[in-house]
């Protein structure tokens, strides 16, 4: 398994088309959920605690925002990364 990190998600996002939406109501099809299928991680839900824990957090966070489309939430997760606000 690989372990995830902002850089990741946001190359994930943004190899995605922008315009493509993504349902944020459902763990498995959602941009993490989606993210974690191509890490092979089984249940991002349920990770827990720690470094990897605190990025699922962060990640789900991100993409509960509107829009939610993977072209906004990519230039959310750039935002982050560089401190600029969201």
């Amino acid at each position: 398994m690989i372990h995830p990190d902002m850089e990741s998600f946001q190359i994930f996002c943004e190899r995605q088309r922008p315009e493509k939406a993504y349902h944020w109501e459902s763990a498995s099809i959602c941009a993490c959920g989606q993210f974690a299928k191509r890490l092979k991680v089984d249940d991002w839900v349920h990770i827990g605690v720690g470094a990897e824990g605190v990025f699922w957090i962060t990640a789900n966070d991100l993409a509960s925002r509107h829009p939610r489309t993977f072209g906004a939430l990519a230039d959310r997760v750039h935002r982050f990364r560089t401190g600029v606000a969201l």
